[in-house]
């Protein structure tokens, strides 16, 4: 058995392309007793080869093969298919190779020895931009850019897409963002897409463009290929400006030029520079009553250029003192497109209406040019008086009454802190009217003086009088005042929020800006090495009409488990910040709640070591925090459990464990007893049962193994015969001995397998395998085999027997040598051969006469299992009798003569009858009478006996 023939795989390592789509892989053949030098087995037999997954799947490779080995062929190979998948993967994949038995032949062992066939990949695949360019409109905000993969690729592939300038630029103010974005290509995926970002910047520009570049990066395949690697991003401008004229209405007196008040301006200006190039513009002007050249100087397709960057153009319009007493006359000032006018530049209020007042009247003007009012007063008197060139009197100047209007004009004051416009009413004759405008008390701090202008406006349509454009002043004392003060006394945050807002507010409305400071001071939270927050000052504007300003301070999440703490943030006063502010709450506490968590775990949570050592377990604080972790002292308590006993089998567990402030390991020692005891390895499991609220414990157990260091053998008692086999069953034992030991402290079955040779399963013997528990008494595990009592005469056959543990222990060893055994069976069956008749006859001139034999117990289908032979006699007849060894039976196997007289019967397995012809030697010498022939077994077969029929005689008469 153990000198059975081998086959094993010629080579241990392969190397195949994928390109060459198979392996070819041969075995061969070892025979420990070869049939001739180039012959190692006088069989032919087959084996399978047997693909087993690695890195390699079973779709990169074939089923498995058939090898067949021809009679005296030493070596066979198989081909393995090697799939061509065309997909780029990694540069090299592998799976192994095995054999395993085709048939059931014992005198074949195949090798578990496998080999290692390498897969090298020859795809590869290219990475490109999917377009050469696009357009995108300014206000779009961002583009998309695209790569696809030309190919199929199993592994992650990684580009790196960056902008690159050009005519659109990065710099103030800037057309994109400057950007540098890794894509990566996973398994199967052909496309991935990326957005880079649009600045609108509401300049009217031309079109502009930059570039977007594919590059490598460091990990890339070099079997990637990058095509197509830049493409261009052209910026479309959709900004526009609007240029129209300034006023709808221009007033200038007769005889006076109207200096650069005509103009044209950008009407909505977001910027600097919002046209960056030059423009023109065509003034025109159109008679309404006055006439030109009598009242005015006409502009006619008047040019004028805007340069670049500018928002203003103006013209002069000269107007014609005609000493005529007439009223106010008027013409239209028209804006129209100059040559080559850009599209998005746009023309609104392109007509105004210019009145030439006349000079020849008479004249009402503001008495004072200044005024000053606190707004406690809520009330301003203002006086006007009339100047006529002509007067009446020394005491009349005009001989009628007017009205002209008073009209406030905002300025720094607005139309809020004042009353609105009113009449002022001339009686006939009078020089001076008088009236008041209502000045408001509103609560609100507003800079110390405001001012506001007041003109005169006609009334009526009487053009004999006419108002002034001189204006006067208007000085507003503002006499409130506000306070500002923190929101709250004290805010409470959470570390890993990063921040917390703080807020001041303020006690009444303020038009003015107020500027304070919010300052941070250390309480228990530090600001040092290991900081709790930001050591910050900002300063705080509140705008007019702003009630309420926040700002945000800094906390450091500094992953340390701590308790809690605070730090405080105080409001100031700056060196501009108004007299007539007050601060209030001035102090407020920023509590920090520590949200972070540690976690303790036990280290190692694998160990083992054997009988009469020790081991050290440690449990082990983690956090985020690579310094301490935990800044104050604190228990952990354990479960123990598993089959191990403390005291019996270990010593030194704690039941709790303190681990110091800052101290990120504390460890035990725990000792394993030396007991001298077989039994199976045993185990320990620790875990964490309790911590502190603000560190989690790990509950996953600490395994620890104790290696039991004691050992046994376990062999077979003896070799076996069974001599009668009709017993039905029979004994077959193990035994163990071994290393001095105590006991066995575990139940162990030994596992007999029992094999057939010549004796077969289920003819000669039913159990296969059974499984036998250990017994500790008799030191013994015994088996019993069946052995079935079949008819018929057999020669002995054997079966071996072979010994294992059912389950494997590390303590406990099969026998290398005593593990194998062979099993005799004796069959005990008998069978007789005798003449199947003692008389025959034939007469004097007959040549022959057929004798036939029979076997006992034809009841049975196989009296006797195997061929076997048998002596017939004819020695004391034998100069008139021969035996026909020439002719052909028709059953058995033949007739071989021992000597003269003597003849070899060769009976067939399984045959009952044998017949054969008894010829005379001579029908013509007139022999007659009885002549003895006698059957006898050979020396061979001792269970093949004689019967009462094996002597007879032939008479001739």
């Amino acid at each position: 058995h153990n000198a059975a023939a081998r086959v094993t795989i010629q080579n241990s390592n392969y190397r195949v392309s994928e390109a060459d789509r198979r392996v070819t892989i041969c075995a061969q053949v070892r025979n420990p007793f070869p049939v001739s030098p180039d012959c190692e087995l006088d069989f032919s037999f087959s084996v399978r080869l047997v693909p087993i997954a690695v890195t390699a799947g079973p779709s990169d490779y074939g089923s498995s093969a058939t090898m067949y080995f021809a009679r005296c062929t030493n070596v066979a190979c198989a081909t393995i298919s090697i799939r061509d998948d065309s997909f780029m993967e990694k540069a090299e994949e592998e799976f192994i190779v095995s054999l395993q038995s085709a048939n059931t032949d014992t005198r074949l062992r195949v090798s578990a020895r496998t080999s290692t066939v390498q897969t090298t990949d020859d795809d590869d695949i290219a990475i490109w931009l999917q377009y050469s360019a696009y357009t995108v409109e300014e206000s779009s905000g961002r583009v998309q850019v695209c790569a696809l993969i030309n190919g199929t690729s199993d592994i992650n592939s990684t580009v790196r897409l960056a902008t690159i300038s050009d005519t659109a630029g990065i710099g103030t103010p800037s057309d994109f963002d400057s950007e540098s974005h890794s894509v990566t290509f996973k398994p199967r995926i052909s496309r991935q897409c990326v957005y880079f970002n649009i600045r609108d910047d509401n300049i009217v520009e031309e079109r502009e463009y930059f570039n977007v570049t594919l590059g490598r990066t460091a990990d890339l395949d070099d079997r990637v290929q990058l095509r197509q690697t830049s493409t261009t991003i052209f910026i479309l401008d959709d900004d526009t400006a609007t240029f129209g004229l300034t006023e709808a209405e221009y007033r200038v007196e007769e005889g006076q030029t109207l200096t650069e008040t005509v103009c044209v301006e950008l009407l909505e200006k977001s910027g600097d520079c919002v046209v960056p190039f030059s423009i023109k513009v065509i003034f025109n002007t159109r008679d309404i009553s006055a006439d030109s050249p009598g009242d005015y100087e006409a502009l006619s397709a008047v040019e004028a250029r805007i340069p670049p960057c500018t928002s203003l153009v103006c013209v002069n319009i000269e107007t014609v003192n005609d000493e005529l007493i007439e009223g106010d006359e008027n013409l239209y000032v028209s804006l129209t497109r100059g040559f080559s006018w850009d599209s998005r530049i746009l023309l609104n209020r392109t007509h105004s209406e210019v009145t030439i007042e006349d000079d020849d009247s008479a004249r009402v003007t503001i008495q004072n040019s200044n005024y000053r009012v606190n707004e406690a007063d809520r009330r301003v008197a203002i006086c006007a008086q009339v100047r006529s060139p002509f007067p009446v009197s020394a005491d009349c100047e005009l001989d009628f009454s007017f009205s002209v209007r008073l009209v406030p004009i905002a300025r720094t004051a607005g139309p809020s802190d004042y009353g609105s416009s009113i009449t002022l009413y001339f009686a006939r004759c009078a020089n001076v009217a008088c009236t008041t405008i209502s000045i408001r008390d509103d609560s609100i701090m507003e800079k110390v003086e405001e001012e506001f202008f007041v003109s005169l406006q006609r009334a009526n349509t009487d053009t004999r009088v006419r108002a002034s454009a001189r204006t006067s002043t208007v000085q507003i004392t503002d006499d409130d005042d506000i306070t500002i003060g923190l929101q709250y006394g004290a805010y409470t945050v959470e570390e890993s929020s990063g921040r917390v807002q703080v807020c001041a507010l303020i006690n009444g409305t303020s038009d003015i800006y107020s500027t304070v400071h919010l300052t941070t001071i250390s309480g228990t939270a530090g600001t040092g090495t290991t900081s709790d927050f930001h050591s910050e000052s900002h300063s705080v504007i509140f705008e007019p009409r702003c009630a309420r300003h926040c700002v945000y301070f800094n906390i450091t999440d500094d992953n340390i488990v701590e308790e809690r703490e605070y730090f405080n943030v105080s409001l100031g006063r700056t060196p501009n910040l108004d007299d007539r502010v007050q601060l209030r709450r001035t102090s407020t506490t920023i509590f920090i709640n520590d949200n972070d968590r540690a976690t303790v775990r036990l280290d190692p949570l694998v160990a083992d070591n054997t009988e009469g050592r020790s081991i050290e377990l440690c449990a082990v604080v983690e956090s985020a925090s690579t310094g301490c972790r935990v800044e104050y002292g604190f228990n952990i308590t354990f479960d123990t459990r598993g089959s191990a006993d403390e005291g019996e089998d270990y010593s030194g567990l704690q039941a709790y464990l303190t681990i110091p402030k800052c101290r990120n390991r504390q460890c035990m020692t725990i000792q394993i007893t030396e007991d001298q005891v077989v039994e199976m390895n045993e185990t320990i499991l620790v875990s964490i049962s309790r911590s502190v609220n603000s560190v989690d414990y790990d509950r996953s157990n600490a395994t620890i193994t104790i290696y039991d260091n004691d050992n046994a053998m376990v062999r077979l008692k003896s070799l076996y015969q069974i001599e009668q086999e009709n017993v039905g069953r029979a004994s077959v034992c193990a035994v163990v001995n071994g290393h001095p030991f105590k006991s066995i402290a575990f139940p162990f079955y030994v596992r007999f397998t029992f094999n057939p040779d010549s004796a077969t399963r289920p003819e000669d013997f039913s159990t296969t395998q059974v499984d036998v528990r250990y017994d500790p008494v008799r030191n013994e595990a015994c088996a019993q085999l069946v052995v079935v009592d079949t008819l018929g005469v057999e020669l002995p056959e054997s079966l071996s027997v072979e010994i294992e543990l059912k389950d494997d222990h590390s303590a406990i060893q099969i026998s290398n040598t005593q593990n194998f055994g062979i099993i005799e069976i004796v069959d005990d069956d008998v069978a007789g051969i005798g003449l199947e008749r003692t008389a025959y006859t034939m007469s004097s001139t007959a040549a022959t006469v057929e004798v036939c034999l029979n076997v006992s117990r034809p009841e049975i289908s196989c009296p006797i299992t195997f061929p076997f032979d048998i002596f017939f006699n004819l020695t004391t007849s034998a100069d008139v009798f021969e035996v026909n060894t020439t002719q052909e039976l028709s059953q058995g196997e033949g007739i071989e003569e021992e000597r003269r007289g003597l003849y070899k019967l060769l009976f067939d397995s399984c045959q009952k009858r044998f017949c054969f012809d008894v010829c005379r030697r001579d029908r013509t010498s007139g022999d007659r009478g009885r002549f003895e022939m006698t059957v006898t077994r050979t020396p061979d077969h001792g269970r093949i006996t004689e019967i009462d029929s094996s002597i007879g005689y032939i008479e001739i008469r």
